[in-house]
């Protein structure tokens, strides 16, 4: 994304049509009609007309509202004016977002509202960055109005009083909540004491690629469904056995596998098991009995070089298993949905998306996360910020990402229907939507010092995975460093 670093005029945008198209309302549950476009903005009263003047001809009758239209929220009676300030970062492919579809959005539904952003690099470890940026911003006394942040950040940024509850504020505007997919409000953003922090952007789940020209040499093909005929972890390992052969460059291997990466993206296998590394309620859990087997089964892959090893290290950790996919060396990796328009571009072969791998709980689980854009707990303009991040929720703005191909599962039912074959999470079986729909996903805890303590797990998982430490003193080490890290989550 590349927003100007220029308020957003809008002069400058008179006069344009947006040209997005209508979209339909079909969830994976139901079929529903499309819903019409959001009601125009209300007409000002005319002026009385002088008794001689001569009566103008009748308008043609104007088509009475749907009952989605009517529901939907409405722009302002009133132009209020408002200029804010914006925490965001440059990212590659999103210039026609912010530069184009966004200020037309805004000025159709809040004209008068007008948008500057602050705008980091896109590159590295932006997450950590901008956090570091609002900050300081904060700190300095001059805060953004309204910033975009991961789930992860979420208990660091709610403890450093960064969140201002919208709630009331969408309750008074009539926020469609039921428009959206029942995961886009998970706990960090709907909190369970009624606050609500923050509006979606889209969301990721955790699924497994599979290379289709592998799997048919290996004899095998890939399960369609989470809980109907899908593999066990157990059968996984023995799967990626039939596949794997060679040394050095030339090898191949059966499953990319990311434990902790920087959010959890293999809580999954711990799940599955019964199991957690962290609970939902902050403790340490992975030195339980069926913990420790889950790493013993994991450490099975590296022993057996049936994984590729990425150390702890490596840029991008999470989906770090991505060109040596699509090289055709690699049967089947765990990814979020972020990584498939990647892969189409350079796979050369077949390729789906998979459930992930049924454990000795007898169900299979999957890891979602869920960014979303949130109010700064100290600005001055409340209203007018949760009026300028509402927009970023409609159907024309959703659809706007959706087709540039950036920001994961769309948040609205409709809109993440209509795109989900051009995301790359459109096969017969929907194996995405499925994940969200049919409560097989769920958001890890994230913890206040989150990043410090992702970042000391996998380090300790490198040392398991490199033959250093056994399974139970890695889970030993992990629980004995985690105190001092966790502590601000008891305070």
């Amino acid at each position: 994304m590349r927003p100007k670093a220029s308020a957003l005029s809008r002069r400058a945008l008179l006069g344009h049509a947006l040209g997005l198209t209508g979209l339909a309302l079909l969830t994976a549950a139901c079929g529903q009609q499309p819903p019409a476009q959001p009601a125009a903005p209300a007409k000002p009263t005319e002026a009385a007309k002088p008794a001689e003047a001569a009566k103008p001809a009748a308008p043609a009758a104007a088509a009475q509202p749907t009952a989605a239209q009517a529901a939907a929220p409405q722009p302002p009676a009133t132009g209020k004016t408002a200029d804010l300030r914006f925490l965001w970062v440059n990212r590659a492919g999103e210039d026609k977002l912010w530069n184009d579809v966004y200020p037309k959005l805004l000025d159709k539904y809040h004209p008068g509202t007008k948008v500057t952003f602050d705008a980091i690099p896109g590159d590295g470890d932006f997450w950590t960055n901008l956090r570091t940026k609002l900050f300081a911003m904060t700190a300095a006394g001059t805060p953004p109005d309204a910033s975009r942040g991961p789930g992860f950040n979420a208990r660091q940024l709610a403890k450093n009083g960064m969140f201002y509850d919208i709630m009331p504020l969408a309750k008074e505007n009539k926020y469609p909540f039921e428009q959206h997919l029942e995961a886009a409000f998970p706990a960090h953003l709907k909190t369970p004491d009624g606050k609500l922090n923050g509006l979606p952007v889209g969301l990721l789940t955790m699924v497994r690629y599979a290379n289709l020209e592998l799997m048919e040499k290996a004899g095998l093909q890939p399960p369609a469904d989470w809980d109907k005929g899908n593999w066990t972890q157990q059968e996984t390992l023995e799967n990626s056995k039939k596949i794997a052969q060679g040394e050095g460059a030339d090898r191949t291997f059966g499953l990319g596998i990311v434990v902790v990466g920087s959010a959890q993206h293999g809580a999954h296998w711990f799940w599955s098991n019964g199991t957690a590394m962290l609970d939902q309620n902050g403790e340490v859990t992975i030195n339980q009995p069926a913990a420790i087997e889950t790493l013993e089964l994991i450490n099975e892959f590296y022993k057996q070089k049936l994984a590729p090893f990425y150390p702890a290290d490596t840029p991008g950790l999470a989906s770090a298993a991505v060109p040596l996919f699509t090289s055709g060396k690699l049967m089947m990796t765990d990814l979020t949905q972020a990584s498939a328009p990647n892969i189409a571009k350079a796979a050369k072969f077949k390729w789906r998306m998979m459930p992930l791998a049924t454990g000795k709980s007898g169900k299979s689980t999957s890891v979602q996360f869920t960014d979303f854009w949130y109010v700064h707990g100290k600005t001055k303009n409340p209203e007018a910020a949760y009026n300028a991040l509402e927009v970023l929720n409609r159907e024309e703005f959703e659809s706007a990402m959706a087709e540039g191909k950036t920001g994961g599962i769309p948040t609205l039912k409709s809109v993440a229907e209509k795109y989900a074959t051009e995301l790359g999470i459109g096969d017969a079986d929907k194996v995405s939507l499925r994940a969200l729909q049919g409560g097989f996903a769920q958001e890890p805890y994230y913890a206040v010092n989150h990043v410090e303590w992702t970042n000391m797990v996998n380090k300790k998982l490198d040392m398991l995975f490199l033959g250093q430490i056994s399974a139970k003193e890695c889970a030993d080490q992990v629980v004995a460093e985690s105190q001092p890290i966790l502590a601000p989550d008891k305070a």
